[in-house]
C-alpha cells in the first residue's frame, strides 16, 4: 500500500508540473515545443505515464471483473495508444506551426493525444481491476480536460478558423 502512494504522489507531482507547463504556455510565458523545458516535459510524461501503469498493477482495492470487461479494458488501452502515437506521429510531420493541423486524425478529432491519454487512463485501470486507481483517474481526467481547454483558447486567438474546426470534430 505505502509503493502505491508513492507512485500516486508522483502521478501528482507530475501532473501538478504539466499543468503549470500548460498554464505558462496559455499566458504566453513560453512558447510550447520550442522551450528549451519541452524535454523535460516529454520525460515528466514518460514518468507520469509509467508511474500510472504501477498504480493500475499495484491498487490495493483490485477487485476481481469477468474476462470480457478485463479485455474490454485492454481494447479501450490500446485505443487509447494508438491515439496518442499517431497524434505525435501526425505532429512530427508537420512543420509549420502557424497552419492548423486538420488532416490525417486530426480530421475528426481536435486533441487525439489527451483524448488517447484519458482512454489509456482508463483502460490501465480496467485491465488490472484497479478500482481505486479507476476512481482517482477522474480527478486526473479532468485536470486533462483543464490542458484540452487551455490550449483551445489559445488555438483560437491564434487561428480564425479554430471555431469553425470546433463544430466539425470531436474531442
Amino acid at each position: 500500500m505505502k509503493y502505491y502512494f508513492i507512485l500516486l504522489i508522483i502521478c501528482i507531482i507530475c501532473n501538478i508540473i504539466r499543468t503549470i507547463y500548460e498554464i505558462l504556455k496559455y499566458k504566453g510565458k513560453i512558447k510550447g515545443d520550442n522551450h528549451p523545458f519541452y524535454i523535460l516535459i516529454i520525460i515528466n510524461m514518460i514518468i507520469l505515464f509509467g508511474s500510472w501503469i504501477q498504480m493500475s498493477k499495484n491498487d490495493p482495492y483490485k477487485i476481481q471483473i469477468c474476462n470480457w470487461i478485463k479485455y474490454t479494458g485492454l481494447f479501450i488501452y490500446i485505443i487509447g495508444l494508438i491515439l496518442f502515437f499517431l497524434s505525435i506521429i501526425k505532429l512530427k510531420g508537420f512543420s509549420d506551426k502557424n497552419i492548423l493541423k486538420q488532416n490525417g486524425i486530426y480530421l475528426k478529432i481536435r486533441h487525439p493525444m489527451f483524448y488517447g491519454v484519458i482512454l489509456w487512463m482508463i483502460g490501465t485501470s480496467i485491465f488490472h481491476g484497479a478500482f481505486l486507481t479507476l476512481i482517482i483517474s477522474s480527478v486526473f481526467i479532468l485536470n486533462i480536460l483543464l490542458w484540452r481547454s487551455l490550449e483551445e483558447k489559445v488555438l483560437e486567438t491564434k487561428f480564425e478558423k479554430y471555431k469553425q474546426y470546433k463544430k466539425n470534430t470531436w474531442f
